[in-house]
């Protein structure tokens, strides 16, 4: 069973973000509409028995996945910059060593105590929080998350973040089919956490706002 202080965690953090400020309530400013990519091949073929937000804490296991952990945390907005609620927003990626719990991905060799995919409903503000670890690369490919934006019947987005400033990135066919002025859209940089922001107090994690923006 996950440990009851993390699993609350996400939702503690989120309030905090509500109270300080310290979110993405960014309203009526137009914005650029986030570029699809391809879901790639090692999306689950089944949603794992724990796939909340908190991909690092993994219910039955003795401790925390390997890596760098991380606060992924924005906001979904339409094209007019106005928050989009009531839609899921969920993440997949590979483990520290670059594997993903895929049966496909050789030979699904991926950390057991590594989610590897999580999905986050956004409050009332379109804000969603996910903990995690920074992305790394593996054969072919710079360090990236996959994520897509769905409501109940609609998927509305699919697409990578990539880390900015990762040299490999100069080297990733995906990344470069973006056009360049696009690029900035789906790539962020991953911060000392408390160095930047004080509602995270978890110690040496490492933090990245994104924000998605739809066009509907």
């Amino acid at each position: 069973m996950k440990n009851p202080d993390r699993r609350n965690f996400l939702m503690q953090t989120g309030s905090v973000l509500l109270a300080t400020g310290a979110g993405t309530m960014i309203a009526h400013a137009a914005r650029a509409i986030t570029p699809s990519a391809t879901a790639g091949p090692f999306y689950p073929p089944k949603y794992p028995l724990d796939s909340d937000a908190d991909l690092v804490t993994v219910a039955g296991q003795d401790r925390d996945a390997s890596g760098d952990i991380a606060h992924l945390f924005g906001a979904v907005y339409d094209s007019a910059g106005t928050p989009v609620k009531d839609v899921v927003v969920e993440i997949w990626q590979c483990d520290a060593f670059g594997f993903y719990h895929h049966p496909r991905d050789r030979g699904d060799q991926a950390d057991a105590r590594f989610q590897g995919f999580g999905k986050d409903t956004v409050n009332q503000n379109g804000e969603f929080h996910f903990r995690t670890i920074k992305p790394v690369s593996y054969p072919g490919r710079t360090p990236h998350i996959h994520f897509l934006v769905r409501s109940n019947h609609t998927l509305h987005l699919v697409s990578q973040l990539y880390v900015k400033n990762e040299p490999r990135n100069q080297s990733d066919g995906l990344y470069l089919a973006i056009p360049e002025e696009r690029r900035a859209s789906v790539t962020t940089e991953f911060v000392e956490a408390q160095a930047r922001h004080s509602w995270i107090s978890e110690p040496g994690a490492l933090a990245a706002k994104f924000d998605i923006v739809l066009g509907v």
